[in-house]
C-alpha cells in the first residue's frame, strides 16, 4: 500500500498546502478586483452580499496560511493526516462515500466553470463573475483533496476513481452544451437530469470497472445504437405530439445518457426485487397495475373509436356477415355452421350476446363492445403465452405494443382478426418449437391450437403445409447420411419413427378437433376443406367475385386462371398487390414504427454478434427456413389477394410473430457485451408505448380507421 509515510509524500503534502494558500490569495485578489459602485461607498464600493463573500474568502485565506505554517513547522500534523488517511484505507465504505462526494462536487463545479468559459449571456456572466473566483478555488481544493485521498489508496483502487472523475467531466460537457448555448440554464429539471445522469454513470463505471472491456463498451454501443434507432423514428415516421426534431437532436446526448441510466437502474431494481418471494409478488402487482390502467385506457379508446369511426356497418360487408351468422346460430339453437365463408368460432361467441328479436342495428353496438372485451381477453392470453419464452419486461412490452399498436384500432369492429391473430401466432410458435425440440406433448398442443385457429379463420392451412414440408425435409436431411452409411431401411425407420410420431400427432389432433366441421363440409359441399375464399384467390377483382365463377366443374379455378392470363397479367397483379401491401405497412402508425425500430435493432444485434449469429442459424437452419418461408408465403398471399381486397387485416397476421421472433432471436444471439443494447432497446420501446398510451388517453383515438 502506498501512503504518505515516506518523506517525498510529506513534501508533496507540504507543497500542496502552499499551493492552496496561493490559490486562496488569487481568488481573494480576483474578488477584490471586481468592479465597485459608488452607491455602495459605505462598504468600499461593494454591496453587502459581495462584502460577505470577500470576508468569507479572506477567512479561508487566513485558514490556509495557518495550515501551511503549522504543517511546515510541526511534524505532528503530518502524522495526524497520515493516520487519518491510513484509517480511511482500511474503511473502504467510508472512503468510497468521501470520494463519491468529492467526485460529484468537482464534477458539479467543473460544469459551472465550463459555463463561465463558454456562455455569452450577460445575466449568467454577471453572477459567474461575482462567484467565479470562489467556485474556482472550491473546485481546485476538492480536486486536490481527492488527489491526496486517492494517492493513499492501493494502486489497483486508484484507476477507477481517476477515470470516473474524467468520465464525469466528459458527460456534463456532452450533455450541457445545448443548455449553455441556448440559455436553458434556468431549467432546474434539465440540470438535475444532467447531473444525476453523470453521477450515476460514474458510479456504474466504478462498480463495473473490473468487468471485461467488451461489457463496458456495450453500454456506449447501446447508447449510440439507441440514438440511431430513435433518429430513424424521427426521420421517417414523426409524430405530431413529439417535440421538434431539431430540439430533440440538441438534447440527444442527454437522452442517450438518460437511456443508459434508466436501463441500468431498472435492471438493478428488477434484479433486487426478484430475489425473494415477497418482492417478486410486488413486481407482479406492479405489472398487474400497469395492465389494469392500460386496459381501462384501451377499453375507453376502443369504444370511442368504435363510436366515432365505425358508426355503421355496410351492406354485404364482413361485419354484417358475422352478425348475420351469429343471429342464425342463435336462432337455430347453435346448429348452424355457416356457408363456408366465415368460420364458426367467432360467430358462436357473438351469438351468446344476441337476444332473439333484436334488429341488426340493435345488435351492432353490442357486438362491437363484445369484440373490444374479447380482444382484451386474448391480449391477457397473449401475455401469459409469450411469458413462457420471453423475460417479464419483454412480455409486458410486447403485449402493450400489440394492444396499442395494432389491436386498439381493430377492437371496435365486428371482425374476427383480433381473435384469430392470437391463435395463428400460437400455432406459429409451436411449429418453430417442434422443429427445434420435438415432443409428443408439444405436438398435441400444436394440433389443438391449429384446430382452434382453423375454426376461427381458415387461413392457417398454408402454415401447416409449410410446417409439414420443412419437418419432412429436416428428417430426410438427418436420415439420408444414416442410410448411406448403414444401407438399412430398418435402422432408418427406427430413427425416424419417434419424429414421424410427432408429425402424425399434430395432424391427427388437428383433424380430430375440426372433424365435425369437415364431415359437414363434405356432406354439404363435396369437399372436406371447402372454403369459398379459396375460389376468391383466382378472381381479378372483388366485383368479379360477386358475379360468381367463370369456370365449369371440370376445370379448377387455379387452372382456369393460368389458362386465361399471361405473364404480363400475373406480373401486373403482383405489382398492384406489392404497392398496396407496402402502403398497408406504413398506413397504421402503431404498426409501422415499432417494426422499423425492431428491424434496425435486430440488424445491429446480428452484426455485433455475427459469429454467434452464424452458429445459431446453422444450428437451427430448418426453424430459420420455416420462419423465412412463413413470412414470405403470407406476404405473397396478401399481395396476390390484393385485387379482391387490399385491406391491411390480411397482412397484419404477421405482426405478432415478427415482433416475437425479433425479441426471442435477439435474446439468443446476444453475448454479454450486447445485453446493454437489448435492455436499452426494451426500455426505449416501453417508453414509446407509454407515449402512445399517454397520447391516446389525453387526445382520444385517431379518427380514421386503423389509427393511420
Amino acid at each position: 500500500m502506498s501512503t504518505l509515510h515516506d518523506r517525498s509524500a510529506v513534501k508533496y503534502f507540504r507543497y500542496l498546502t502552499i499551493l492552496t494558500s496561493v490559490e486562496a490569495f488569487v481568488s481573494l485578489f480576483l474578488l477584490l478586483g471586481l468592479p465597485r459602485f459608488a452607491e455602495n461607498a459605505w462598504l468600499f464600493g461593494y454591496s453587502f452580499n459581495r462584502a460577505v463573500l470577500i470576508l468569507g474568502m479572506l477567512l479561508v485565506f487566513i485558514g490556509t496560511l495557518w495550515l501551511t505554517f503549522t504543517v511546515w513547522r510541526s511534524e505532528k500534523w503530518i502524522e495526524k493526516i497520515t493516520r487519518v488517511l491510513g484509517e480511511l484505507s482500511t474503511h473502504k465504505q467510508t472512503t468510497d462515500r468521501i470520494l463519491t462526494s468529492l467526485v460529484s462536487s468537482f464534477t458539479f463545479l467543473f460544469y459551472i466553470l465550463l459555463v463561465w468559459g463558454v456562455t455569452e449571456d450577460a445575466y449568467y456572466l454577471g453572477y459567474l463573475a461575482r462567484f467565479g473566483p470562489f467556485i474556482l478555488f472550491a473546485a481546485l481544493v476538492f480536486g486536490q483533496v481527492f488527489g491526496v485521498i486517492v494517492w493513499s489508496l492501493p494502486t489497483s483502487e486508484r484507476k477507477p476513481w481517476v477515470w470516473s472523475l474524467l468520465l464525469g467531466m466528459v458527460l456534463v460537457t456532452l450533455q450541457g452544451w445545448y443548455l449553455i448555448w441556448d440559455n436553458k440554464l434556468d431549467n432546474v429539471a434539465l440540470l438535475l437530469i444532467m447531473f444525476f445522469g453523470a453521477f450515476y454513470i460514474q458510479w456504474m463505471f466504478r462498480s463495473g470497472y473490473d468487468q471485461p472491456l467488451k461489457v463496458k463498451a456495450g453500454w456506449v454501443i447501446a447508447a449510440l445504437v439507441t440514438g440511431v434507432l430513435l433518429l430513424v423514428q424521427l426521420l421517417f415516421i414523426p409524430k405530431k405530439y413529439l417535440i421538434h426534431t431539431q430540439t430533440l437532436f440538441h438534447f440527444s446526448s442527454m437522452i442517450l445518457v438518460s437511456a443508459v441510466v434508466l436501463t441500468d437502474g431498472t435492471d438493478r431494481l428488477l434484479t433486487v426485487l426478484s430475489k425473494n418471494v415477497s418482492t417478486r409478488i410486488l413486481v407482479y402487482l406492479c405489472v398487474a397495475s400497469v395492465f389494469l390502467f392500460a386496459g381501462w385506457q384501451y377499453y375507453l379508446a376502443g369504444d370511442a373509436h368504435a363510436e366515432a369511426v365505425n358508426i355503421a356497418y355496410m351492406p354485404n360487408d364482413d361485419e354484417q356477415a358475422f352478425m348475420d351468422f351469429a343471429i342464425q346460430v342463435r336462432e337455430t339453437g347453435f346448429l348452424y355452421s355457416g356457408w363456408r365463408n366465415q368460420m364458426p368460432i367467432y360467430p358462436y361467441i357473438q351469438a351468446f350476446f344476441y337476444t332473439p328479436g333484436m334488429t341488426m342495428d340493435e345488435f351492432f353496438p353490442i357486438a362491437k363492445r363484445v369484440n373490444i372485451v374479447l380482444s382484451m381477453a386474448v391480449l391477457v392470453l397473449l401475455f401469459f403465452f409469450v411469458r413462457r419464452y420471453l423475460p417479464l419486461y419483454q412480455a409486458v412490452t410486447l403485449t402493450l405494443m400489440v394492444a396499442f399498436g395494432l389491436y386498439l384500432y381493430k377492437s371496435g369492429y365486428v371482425l374476427v382478426e383480433t381473435l384469430y391473430y392470437i391463435w395463428a401466432f400460437a400455432a406459429y410458435v409451436l411449429f418453430c418449437v417442434l422443429l427445434v425440440r420435438p415432443s409428443l406433448k408439444r405436438a398435441i398442443w400444436a394440433g389443438i391450437v391449429l384446430g382452434i385457429a382453423h375454426l376461427t379463420k381458415a387461413s392457417v392451412l398454408p402454415a401447416f403445409l409449410l410446417f409439414v414440408g420443412i419437418f419432412a425435409l429436416k428428417e430426410i436431411a438427418a436420415l439420408f447420411p444414416l442410410w448411406r452409411q448403414e444401407h438399412s431401411w430398418k435402422r432408418v425407420w427406427d430413427d425416424a419413427k419417434p419424429h414421424l410420431t410427432h408429425l402424425a400427432a399434430v395432424t391427427f389432433v388437428f383433424l380430430l378437433v375440426i372433424s365435425p366441421y369437415l364431415i359437414e363440409s363434405k356432406k354439404l359441399y363435396g369437399e372436406f376443406f371447402y372454403n369459398i375464399n379459396n375460389d376468391f384467390l383466382w378472381y381479378d377483382s372483388y366485383e368479379a367475385a360477386l358475379r360468381g365463377p367463370s369456370w365449369d366443374g371440370a376445370t379448377s379455378p387455379m387452372m382456369k386462371y393460368f389458362q386465361d392470363h399471361n405473364l404480363a397479367d400475373i406480373w401486373n397483379r403482383i405489382e398492384y398487390g406489392l404497392h398496396w401491401q407496402v402502403e398497408n405497412l406504413q398506413y397504421q402508425y402503431g404498426f409501422f414504427n415499432y417494426l422499423v425500430f425492431l428491424t434496425v435493432f435486430f440488424i445491429f444485434i446480428f452484426l455485433l454478434n455475427i459469429k454467434r449469429s452464424i452458429i445459431f442459424f446453422k444450428r437451427h437452419v430448418f426453424a430459420g427456413m420455416f420462419v423465412a418461408l412463413y413470412f414470405s408465403a403470407y406476404f405473397f398471399l396478401s399481395v396476390w389477394y390484393s385485387p379482391i381486397s387490399s385491406l391491411p387485416r390480411f397482412l397484419y397476421v404477421l405482426y405478432i410473430p415478427f415482433v416475437f421472433t425479433i425479441y426471442y432471436t435477439a435474446n439468443k444471439l446476444a453475448a454479454d457485451s450486447s445485453l446493454p443494447l437489448i435492455r436499452t432497446a426494451n426500455l426505449t420501446v416501453f417508453i414509446m408505448v407509454g407515449i402512445d398510451i399517454w397520447h391516446i388517453a389525453s387526445n382520444g383515438p385517431f379518427f380514421r380507421d386503423f389509427g393511420s
